[in-house]
């Protein structure tokens, strides 16, 4: 099993061509790693990723 949190997620995309959302996240000791996820709601999975960080920033600069 696999524990992740936001702040080890580096870059994250969706494919239309393939239908599957993948992002990347940092391993300690290791090298970065991507995970791929097929499935129908991938701009769905990227649009939530992107509205996620951008709250964090807003945690992160107080606001």
């Amino acid at each position: 099993m696999v524990e992740l949190t936001w702040d080890t997620i580096t870059r994250w995309e969706s494919d239309e061509e393939s239908m599957s959302f993948c992002f990347q996240y940092n391993r300690s000791d290791k090298p970065a790693r991507w995970v791929k996820v097929y499935t129908p709601f991938h701009a769905y999975l990227a649009d939530c990723f992107d509205r996620i960080m951008e709250e964090r920033k807003w945690e992160d600069s107080g606001d």
